[in-house]
């Protein structure tokens, strides 16, 4: 009999990385009866569209393909995510069928840039005093934020001007947000210059670079060297 039902059966739900490749939609389409239509049943695809948003194309070109069932299967033309995150669906439609949804997600790519958000200015800070937090945003090379990765905050070791982040430590490996930001606090060691130092974040072989200065404290002491006796 004529399509009634259109159930699909692989590539729902799935996620794709923006600007790749779905993996295969295929659906069943069927009568009223349940049995498999004849084969040459055109059913239409077509991905939600929003200005903007994330969506995909059959084909790399057009938001809406045909593809015939044979054994009452259909699949649909190869698609391509655009270069948006976000959830969209696939609709695969028949006159007079209940119409079948794909859920999709596209999702990030990696890491392509990291861009310091705060600690950006040049820091001058007294020794032993903590610096305002350093953060950085990451994103990947369509501009995406990419969340729940790891930066890696880098400092100077030794008896040098430089810092510790939290732990005492001089190394630290803190993981993006749901915003794409990686923050560190960093606390100035004893050792002042008027010098600048510079401590690091790092991605996937991408730097974002924090220009700090140890500036010395307040007078603590005065020691007399002449007159004392």
């Amino acid at each position: 009999g004529s399509a009634n039902k259109i159930t699909p059966t692989l590539g729902t739900p799935q996620s794709i990385v923006v600007g790749g490749t779905a993996t295969s939609m295929q659906a069943t389409v069927t009568d009223s009866f349940g049995n498999l239509v004849a084969d040459g049943t055109v059913v239409t695809f077509t991905a939600s569209t929003v200005s903007g948003a994330a969506s995909g194309k059959f084909g790399g070109t057009t938001t809406t393909a045909s593809a015939n069932t044979t054994s009452g299967v259909v699949i649909a033309p190869a698609f391509t995510a655009n270069t948006v995150t976000g959830a969209y669906t696939v609709t695969a439609t028949v006159t007079g069928a209940t119409s079948g949804v794909f859920n999709l997600t596209n999702t990030p790519g990696p890491a392509a840039t990291i861009t310091p958000t705060a600690g950006t200015t040049p820091q001058s800070v007294a020794a032993g005093v903590a610096f305002v937090t350093l953060a950085a945003v990451v994103k990947d090379a369509s501009g995406n934020i990419v969340t729940g990765q790891p930066v890696v905050f880098t400092a100077p070791t030794g008896n040098v001007p430089s810092g510790t982040f939290t732990g005492g430590v001089t190394t630290i490996t803190v993981n993006t947000d749901g915003t794409g930001t990686a923050t560190a606090p960093f606390t100035a060691n004893s050792f002042a210059s008027s010098t600048a130092y510079s401590v690091t974040a790092t991605i996937n072989g991408h730097a974002a670079t924090f220009s700090l200065t140890n500036k010395p404290g307040g007078a603590a002491k005065i020691t007399a060297v002449a007159g004392t006796s």
